[in-house]
């Protein structure tokens, strides 16, 4: 099984995460999906990379890790 983390800052106030969720479960059928945050600030880049750096080495090897943040 895949495992594929999201960090956004897509919030959680409305749909959007789960449409995404919706879609990868879609595609890919067989997958994990772990919420790093989605509530990185609008266009800070730079925090979503903080919060990656800080727990994608706790991940097994060939996990996904999906950003998603405006910039």
């Amino acid at each position: 099984m895949k495992i594929i983390t999201l960090t956004s800052d897509l919030g959680l106030t409305d749909h959007y995460v789960a449409s995404l969720k919706g879609q990868l479960y879609s595609a890919l059928g067989d997958v994990k999906i772990v919420d790093v945050s989605h509530d990185v600030q609008a266009f800070n880049i730079a925090q979503a990379a903080y919060y990656i750096n800080n727990c994608w080495h706790d991940f097994p090897e060939g996990t996904i890790h999906f950003i998603n943040v405006d910039s």
